[in-house]
């Protein structure tokens, strides 16, 4: 059975190839915007969520707060962005969660998925 990826970011084109990318080992869903996204992922009950970092309205370091506080406590937060590699590391750290930057693309992003 494939683990349940969600991917939340505002890059509609991005997500979609991230998508296309990993769409044959994981069960992907997508939200595109920060509001609403809380409610979207208790529905999905994901097992990673992939998410970016700048949006708008919310941003994926304080959004992260708000998703672990509706959904398993077992879920793997990836964030991804084109941020700098220092930035995502340091609010990684501080929300227990892991990084990938937006240049790793195709099978690379895929094996770094895969080893969560």
């Amino acid at each position: 059975m494939k683990r349940k990826l969600l991917i939340i970011d505002d890059d509609v084109e991005k997500m979609a190839l991230t998508k296309r990318t990993l769409e044959d080992h994981f069960q992907v869903s997508t939200y595109e915007d920060s509001i609403g996204s809380s409610n979207f992922a208790r529905k999905v009950n994901p097992d990673i969520v992939l998410l970016d970092v700048n949006m708008p309205t919310i941003n994926g370091d304080k959004l992260i707060a708000l998703l672990k506080a509706s959904i398993k406590k077992d879920v793997i937060f990836v964030f991804y962005s084109s941020e700098d590699e220092s930035y995502l590391n340091q609010i990684a750290k501080i929300h227990k969660a892991k990084y990938i930057t937006k240049d790793v693309v195709g099978d690379d992003l895929l094996h770094k998925l895969l080893s969560y």
